[in-house]
């Protein structure tokens, strides 16, 4: 298998580099996962604090009372 030159090899990646089709939808993509993980998680970790929570009052409230 012939190696290509490192003229055609340099082509090929100064056509790569100019090339900004689907540069939007990258950013976008990029942009909601900025978004969408910390949400993610910031909405899981006061769910775990919420259960946590209903689980102490829920033990409280079934203690015996004098």
């Amino acid at each position: 298998m012939p190696r290509p030159s490192l003229a055609t090899l340099r082509s090929v990646l100064r056509r790569l580099h100019s090339d900004t089709r689907g540069a939007a939808t990258v950013e976008w993509a990029l942009l909601a996962a900025a978004f969408v993980l910390p949400s993610y998680l910031v909405i899981r970790t006061g769910l775990d604090v919420l259960v946590a929570h209903y689980e102490m009052v829920t033990d409280l409230i079934a203690l015996p009372t004098p």
